[in-house]
C-alpha cells in the first residue's frame, strides 16, 4: 500500500502526458494506462478507510481529514494462535487437508474467525485465493450482463467461485465439477456459509473428476466456462498439469460455449513467463476471429513450506485469461447491473475492473496485450509502445454500438420527432456530424427513424406498448467506452428508461483496419455530410 499526500490539494488523475512523453522514458512497469490502474482501490481497502465504494469507474476521491483510530490488537498472534491447526487428516505437516486459524484466511464479512483451507499444504481458500477467484468470475460475469445464465466451473471446490456467480438473479444454472470429495465435508464444518452455496437449488454438484465429467457431459452451451486449476510448475507431470494446456481441451471447451460465450482461464504469473505466453498463444489459436484479453490480478501471492529458493511461489502478478468466440468489449459492462445485483465482494470494484485489463510494461511486451482503448479517465495523446500490436479497435472496418432500453416512457417512444432529436444528439455525443434523416410511426406500435451520419449512421426502433427500444450506431470513426456510456446516459434521459439501459459495443471488418477505408465524408460549410 502507497500513500500519495500533498499539503495542497492535489488530483491524481491530472498528469502532465505531453511533459511525460518528451522525456522519453523506457519502463519495465509503469505506463500512462497503468498509473490510472494503480488508483483503483480494492474493495477491502475502500471498505477499511471508510471510502464510499462506487458503483461505475471513476476518480477516486481522497481521504477525508479524520482521526485515524490505532488498529485492534491481533488477538491471534497476541495468543500465539495465528496458524493453528484446527482440523486436519493425516500427517499435520503434510496433511491432505487442513484448516487453520489465519489471520490472513478467509473471513466471512457477516464477521467471525479467520480460517484458511490447505489441501497438501497448499492455501486453496484464504484472502488471496479471494482475489483470484473474484477476478476470474466477476469481470466475466459483468461484461456478459444478463446473457449470464448457465455457468460451467471446473475445480472450484472451495465454494468461493459460485458464491460469487449466485449473487446475480439472472444466472439460472451452474454446474460445479470436481473431484474433492473431502474439501466439502470440510466446507460444511468450517466454512458454512461457502458451502451454503452448493445448497442453492441453482447448483449441480458434480463431484467427480472433471475431465471425466467433461467427456460424458450432454449439457446445452454454456454462457460462462471457469478454469479453476491453478500451474503448479513444481509438480510432477499427470493429466491435471498436462491437460489445461492442449489445444484439444481448449477446442472441446469452445465447443460447449454459446456464440457470445466467454471461457476464463488460469495462465501462470510472471514468475513463468514462457507458460504464461504459450497459454495466450493457445487461446488465441482456439479463438480466431474472436477476442483473447489477458488480465493481471496482481495480489494473488501465495508461500509455501521450505526453502525460500525452491520456487513454490506464486510471483505476482499472476495471469488469466478471457475468451470468446466473438469479439467483445471488456470494458462494455452494464454498472446499473453491476449495482443492482449488489454483489458482496472482497476485492472487486469497477475501477478494478479497468485496472485487471491494464498489464505491466514487461507483460504487455511478453503477451503482446496493450490495454483495451477507452479506460475512462485515461487520455488518449499517446501511441502504443514499439513492438505491440494494436487492440481490436484500431484493426475494425467498423465500430457498432447496441443498446437495448427497457421500462421507457411509451408516450415518447410513440413520437417519431422525439426519436429524431434524439439520435442527432447522440450523434453530437459521438462526436459525428450528423445529415439527413428518415422517420415513420407505426399505428399503436412504435417509431423506426435513421439518421446519417459522418462515420455512418444511426437508428431506432420502438415498441411504444411494451416501453422497449433498440438504438444501433455503426460508425467508421473510433467510439470508445466513454462515449459508449454517454450514449446510454443520452438515451436512458432521452426515453425516460426505469428498468435500465445496456450497452454493448463490437467490432466488426477484422484486419481491414482504418487504412483500408475511404476517408470519412467531407463536411460541407453548413455542416452537412457531402458525398
Amino acid at each position: 500500500v502507497l500513500a500519495l499526500s500533498s499539503p495542497s490539494e492535489i488530483d491524481p488523475w491530472q498528469a502532465n502526458w505531453s511533459f511525460w512523453e518528451r522525456q522519453h522514458i523506457e519502463t519495465q512497469y509503469y505506463t500512462p494506462e497503468l498509473h490510472f490502474a494503480i488508483l483503483a482501490m480494492p474493495r477491502s481497502m475502500k471498505r477499511w478507510l471508510g471510502v464510499p465504494v462506487e458503483s461505475s469507474p471513476g476518480p477516486p476521491l481522497p481521504l477525508q481529514k479524520t482521526e485515524l483510530q490505532a488498529a485492534p490488537p491481533d488477538k491471534a498472534a497476541q495468543e500465539g494462535t495465528n496458524d493453528e491447526v484446527l482440523d486436519h487428516t493425516g500427517n499435520k505437516k503434510a496433511s491432505a487437508i487442513a484448516v487453520l486459524r489465519q489471520r490472513d484466511g478467509y473471513c466471512p464479512l457477516g464477521g467471525g474467525e479467520c480460517r484458511e483451507l490447505r489441501a497438501s499444504n497448499r492455501p486453496i481458500l484464504n484472502m488471496h485465493t479471494q482475489h483470484q477467484d473474484e477476478a476470474m468470475t466477476l469481470p466475466a460475469m459483468n461484461i456478459l450482463g444478463s446473457r449470464a445464465k448457465r455457468v460451467l466451473i471446473l475445480g472450484g471446490a472451495t465454494g468461493y467461485m459460485a458464491s460469487m456467480v449466485l449473487q446475480y438473479d439472472h444466472v439460472e444454472r451452474v454446474v460445479v465439477a470436481d473431484s474433492a470429495q473431502i474439501t466439502f465435508q470440510y466446507l460444511s464444518k468450517w466454512f458454512p456459509s461457502l458451502a451454503a452455496s452448493f445448497e442453492d437449488k441453482r447448483v449441480t454438484l458434480e463431484v467427480e473428476d472433471a475431465y471425466d465429467w467433461l467427456l460424458r457431459q450432454k449439457e446445452d452451451p454454456f454462457d460462462l466456462v471457469v478454469v479453476a486449476m491453478k500451474h503448479s510448475p513444481w509438480w510432477k507431470s499427470n493429466r491435471m498439469t498436462r491437460v489445461p494446456g492442449t489445444s484439444r481441451f481448449l477446442a472441446h471447451l469452445r465447443s460447449m460455449l454459446a456464440p457470445h460465450g466467454l471461457l476464463v482461464q488460469e495462465a501462470g504469473s510472471v514468475q513463468t513467463p514462457r507458460h504464461a505466453r504459450r497459454m495466450v498463444s493457445l487461446h488465441r489459436g482456439a479463438f480466431p476471429g474472436g477476442s483473447v484479453w489477458p488480465i493481471a490480478h496482481g495480489l494473488s501471492i501465495e508461500m509455501f513450506d521450505g526453502s525460500p529458493l525452491d520456487g513454490k511461489y506464486m510471483k505476482p502478478p499472476a495471469f488469466s485469461v478471457i475468451s470468446s468466440p466473438t469479439q467483445f468489449d471488456p470494458l462494455g459492462v452494464d454498472w446499473d447491473l453491476w449495482a443492482k445485483a449488489n454483489v458482496s465482494a472482497f476485492h472487486y470494484t469497477p475501477d478494478v475492473h479497468q485496472a485487471l485489463f491494464v498489464l505491466p510494461m514487461e507483460a504487455q511486451r511478453l503477451l503482446g496485450a496493450p490495454p483495451p482503448l477507452g479506460l475512462v479517465g485515461v487520455p488518449r495523446t499517446w501511441g502504443l509502445p514499439e513492438g505491440l500490436v494494436p487492440p481490436e479497435e484500431s484493426a475494425a472496418a467498423v465500430i457498432s454500438v447496441s443498446v437495448d432500453a427497457r421500462g421507457c416512457s411509451t408516450e415518447r417512444l410513440a413520437s417519431a420527432d422525439i426519436s429524431v432529436a434524439l439520435l442527432r444528439e447522440l450523434a453530437i455525443v459521438a462526436g459525428l456530424a450528423a445529415s439527413e434523416n428518415a422517420s415513420r410511426e407505426f399505428s399503436s406500435e412504435g417509431v423506426a427513424a435513421a439518421l446519417l451520419v459522418s462515420g455512418s449512421h444511426l437508428a431506432i426502433r420502438t415498441w411504444s406498448a411494451t416501453g422497449y427500444a433498440a438504438v444501433d450506431l455503426v460508425s467508421c470513426e473510433a467510439i470508445d467506452a466513454g462515449a459508449v456510456e454517454r450514449l446510454r446516459a443520452a438515451i436512458r434521459d432521452g426515453l425516460g428508461c426505469q428498468d435500465g439501459v445496456s450497452a454493448r459495443r463490437s467490432f466488426r471488418g477484422a484486419g481491414l483496419g482504418n487504412a483500408a477505408l475511404p476517408p470519412p465524408l467531407a463536411q460541407s460549410a453548413t455542416g452537412t455530410a457531402a458525398a
